[in-house]
């Protein structure tokens, strides 16, 4: 799955304007992917002797970051949803984009 499928799949669930359970798995989703990225300040940390959780990281905010901007439109469309779960999701994503390069 690539993260262009990933983002499209989120924008189809913030449409579900009927249940909110659905927005928010589509949040949670690209919240994991944003996580899984970390910081720039995760990624540029020495690999560990024995681990390469810090290149992991590396590679896929590298892989990540071209879409920042279009991850940073739908979770700012999110914070004004109705739903405070949603909210909470969407404020989460926001403050770890934050501190992209």
């Amino acid at each position: 799955v690539t993260i262009t499928t990933l983002l499209e799949c989120t924008i189809q669930t913030q449409k579900d304007r009927k249940f909110w359970r659905v927005r928010m798995a589509g949040l949670k989703l690209l919240h994991a992917l944003v996580d899984r990225a970390g910081s720039f300040s995760d990624a540029s940390g020495s690999v560990v002797a024995g681990g390469s959780d810090a290149a992991d990281r590396q590679l896929i905010l590298e892989a990540v970051l071209p879409e920042k901007e279009r991850i940073q439109k739908i979770a700012r469309s999110s914070l004004t949803d109705n739903e405070a779960k949603v909210t909470a999701v969407a404020t989460e994503i926001c403050g770890a984009l934050s501190w992209w390069p």
